[in-house]
C-alpha cells in the first residue's frame, strides 16, 4: 500500500481537522464502509477505529432512521445512494448538520428533505 501522508487528500483532511474546531459527528455504517476500504491493511483499520472511537461522536440512531434512508435511496437509485450515503444524509437532516466532510461526488448531488444540499468542507 502506498504511504497515506503522501496522497494529497490525506493531506487535505489533516490539515481540515487541525483547523476544525466543530464536533465531528458520524454513524457505525460510515465507520464500517470506511473499515471496509482500509481492510487490507488490518493495522491502519484498526487505527481507524481507535482514532473515530476516540475523537467522534457516534450517532446511535441509524435504525430510526431506516424508512428516511429508503426514501433516499429510491430517489437516488440512479447514483445509485448506497445505505452509507442515505444513512448519513438521513442523519445529517435529524441532527440539522448542514456541513459534511467526503470525498464522495454524488453529496454534490444529494439534497435533504428540504431541498438543501450539505456544504462539502472538504470540496
Amino acid at each position: 500500500h502506498p504511504d497515506p501522508r503522501r496522497d494529497r487528500r490525506h493531506t487535505r483532511v489533516i490539515s481540515w481537522l487541525r483547523e476544525n474546531s466543530l464536533p465531528l459527528v458520524t454513524n457505525w455504517l460510515a465507520i464500517g464502509e470506511a473499515y471496509h476500504l482500509l481492510s487490507d491493511d488490518a493495522a491502519t483499520a484498526r487505527k481507524l477505529i481507535r482514532w473515530v472511537t476516540g475523537s467522534m461522536l457516534i450517532d446511535e440512531r441509524a435504525s430510526s432512521d431506516v424508512p428516511r434512508i429508503l426514501e433516499i435511496m429510491e430517489k437516488y437509485e440512479d447514483l445509485p445512494a448506497d445505505l452509507t450515503d442515505a444513512a448519513l444524509l438521513a442523519m445529517c437532516e435529524r441532527r440539522q448538520i448542514r456541513e459534511i466532510a467526503t470525498f464522495d461526488s454524488d453529496f454534490a448531488v444529494y439534497r435533504t428533505k428540504t431541498r438543501a444540499t450539505l456544504v462539502n468542507v472538504l470540496a
